[in-house]
């Protein structure tokens, strides 16, 4: 099956989700052929979610990653986001259920 239709925007805000945040993507990345982009917003974490993430990026052409220099709050994460997304649908991510 191929990807058609609008494309799908996950927004997914993180911090201080290194144990979780593959788990998180895989989800994502499982909700089948849809045209989609996964652009994850790392909020200053301070321990090893932003090495997790450049693993992920390096092997998953659909994930996008986007890191603040220091903890700026959800909101900010989201609305950076936003402005890096590229699809005319746009879903965030609740707490770790997709």
């Amino acid at each position: 099956m191929t990807e058609s239709g609008p494309k799908l925007s996950v927004l997914v805000p993180v911090y201080n989700e290194e144990r979780t945040v593959r788990e998180v993507l895989r989800r994502v990345l499982s909700l089948g052929p849809i045209l989609k982009e996964v652009v994850v917003v790392n909020d200053g974490s301070r321990e090893g979610t932003a090495k997790v993430l450049e693993g992920i990026a390096r092997s998953e052409p659909l994930v996008r990653v986007f890191s603040l220099e220091r903890n700026q709050g959800k909101t900010a994460a989201i609305r950076h986001a936003l402005e890096q997304s590229t699809g005319e649908i746009l879903h965030s991510r609740r707490r770790f259920g997709i």
